[in-house]
């Protein structure tokens, strides 16, 4: 959806939000990737549609990288709101001597860019202390640009 453009078929199912993370986590949990939510969770009931979409596509794109790239290595996982903004890190430790699975587009990082961008959020990554670090701040109510 992100690179449609024009013909791009627009009668898509819905797509996942929030409310299916606990399904997202056994998911990743099933297929081998220990997962520890850390910290309470923030009420999402009010988080508005298109930022709560944004942050379950964003967090399977970090499981998914975290199951690729670093297979067996635990992912801690941590949602908060704060100000308005809702605040995501998923961190796992670097890959010891396994070998990363390299299929794919390899544009996971980026996809994650461009949906924080569309919500108007900000995005950090990159290895701090051992471990591959996410972070994004997602506006709490902020409209997704057309094409999120």
């Amino acid at each position: 959806m992100l690179r449609g453009g024009e013909g791009a078929d627009n009668t898509a199912p819905p797509q996942p939000t929030l409310d299916r993370l606990p399904d997202l986590i056994a998911d990743s949990r099933s297929a081998g990737t220990a997962v520890a939510v850390i910290g309470r969770m923030p009420d999402l009931d009010e988080l508005p549609e298109d930022t709560s979409r944004t942050t379950y596509r964003i967090l399977q794109e970090c499981l998914t990288n975290a199951r690729k790239h670093a297979p067996g290595a635990p992912v801690h996982l941590s949602l908060t709101a704060r100000d308005e903004v809702l605040h995501l890190r998923v961190s796992n430790p670097l890959a010891d001597l396994a070998i990363p699975d390299a299929s794919g587009s390899r544009l996971g990082l980026v996809g994650i860019a461009e949906r924080v961008g569309l919500v108007g959020g900000t995005l950090t990554h990159g290895v701090q202390d051992g471990q591959f670090v996410v972070d994004a701040a997602l506006p709490w109510g902020a409209p997704a640009k057309e094409g999120a």
